[in-house]
């Protein structure tokens, strides 16, 4: 036989072997990565759901208050059995036995007062109970006791809770308002710069540097706030709160610069360079192509972007918890101090008692955050997808 043929016959059946071998290893990391994929997908289905059977009794109204002794009024105390009434007390068979009638009925009127108090419950309107997880009292003003007039309150703790939302949510959208009117207008500058002014040796630069901020962590941003942005506000506008919801709108606004520039840059980009010089080959100058050409065939993905940023905005919790002022306010002022609900459910949701009513309102929060967010984002993505179809390209 030709040595050359026995040279070539075990080459090639080493290259058989490596090719079966790497073939081998394609398939089970193809299927690893499903595995890991369809974990993180079931992961995510199963918190969602979590969330929802949580914050489900407070949707519908159906929130237990835990165990609860029925008030027993002093004049029935002669029809009241004697264990009944020894554990409306809360005595044992000896400290019951040494008490005498009228010792116990004084104690039942100290322990139903204190009932009262603890539930809640409030006169007027026919001496009705007042069950603050209630929708009504959840998201309109109520005349509590102490309050001439309906108002807004959140005061999860002492006797009494009140559970209203409006504050909570109130103090979210005004942070997510300032941060947008602030991170937007600097986001899309800084995209239309590095996307259609900015040499290539300046765009190499530029956008990885913007980008950087999203790697900051947040509580280091709420720090810079915290020290240097609040007292230079408090000191230029002689604000009465050092800290307040300006502030956290600010810091939160170029916090979600780099989604939004990143996102809006992309989109700047892939509009064809030929539609910018045929406008200018037809008289147009570069400030009106960009106006007239690149912003309206870029408008849905800046508005993804936007949509992104808001999300985010939304669910800030550490830049805001530092700098916000933390009390659920209601008024019109950007200088007065705020609460938002990522920020409450940080606070609270440890303090809480399972299965009570302040644990699933702030589920019930946790819920509306989540579909608010969930809604945003796939509109965003939504709106990239279709932007994508009508170009013709993939969506990844």
């Amino acid at each position: 036989m030709n040595p050359v043929l026995k040279k070539s016959i075990p080459r090639f059946s080493e290259s058989l072997t490596r090719r079966r071998r790497s073939a081998w290893l394609d398939v089970w990391a193809a299927r690893g990565i499903t595995m890991v994929a369809a974990g993180v997908g079931l992961a995510t289905v199963l918190v969602f759901l979590f969330i929802c059977v949580e914050a489900w009794p407070a949707l519908v109204g159906q929130v237990s208050e835990g165990p609860t002794n029925t008030a027993i009024a002093s004049g029935d105390l002669d029809r009241v059995p004697d264990e009944s009434m020894q554990r409306f007390l809360g005595l044992s068979p000896s400290e019951f036995a040494s008490k005498t009638r009228e010792q116990l009925r004084l104690l039942a009127e100290v322990r139903a007062e204190t009932l009262a108090e603890e539930r809640g419950e409030e006169q007027g309107q026919g001496g009705a109970y007042v069950r603050p997880t209630d929708w009504q009292h959840l998201i309109l003003p109520h005349a509590w006791k102490g309050y001439e007039t309906p108002v807004y309150l959140w005061q999860p703790s002492g006797a009494g809770p009140r559970f209203n939302l409006i504050p909570l949510w109130w103090g979210t959208f005004k942070v997510t308002v300032i941060a947008l009117v602030v991170g937007v207008p600097l986001a899309i500058a800084a995209a239309l710069y590095v996307s259609q002014v900015a040499t290539v040796r300046w765009r190499v630069w530029l956008k990885p540097v913007i980008e950087l901020i999203a790697g900051v962590p947040t509580v280091v941003m709420g720090f810079l706030a915290l020290g240097i942005l609040a007292p230079v506000f408090q000191r230029v506008f002689g604000v009465p709160f050092l800290l307040n919801g300006m502030v956290a709108g600010l810091a939160v606004g170029v916090a979600i610069v780099p989604v939004i520039f990143s996102l809006a840059e992309d989109a700047l980009s892939a509009v064809p360079r030929d539609w910018v010089r045929a406008a200018l080959a037809l008289g147009a100058t570069p400030w009106e192509a960009v106006c007239r050409v690149v912003l309206p065939a870029a408008a849905p993905g800046i508005t993804a972007a936007v949509l992104l940023g808001a999300a985010q905005a939304l669910g800030e919790t550490m830049i805001v918890m530092m700098v916000s002022g933390n009390a659920p306010t209601l008024d019109w002022s950007l200088w007065d101090p705020v609460r938002t609900v990522p920020v409450t459910l940080a606070i609270e949701l440890g303090e809480a008692a399972r299965g009570g009513p302040h644990y699933r309102v702030l589920f019930l929060m946790g819920f509306l955050l989540l579909v608010l967010s969930v809604v945003l984002q796939g509109l965003a993505r939504g709106i990239r997808t279709r932007q994508a179809r009508l170009r013709g390209e993939g969506m990844a």
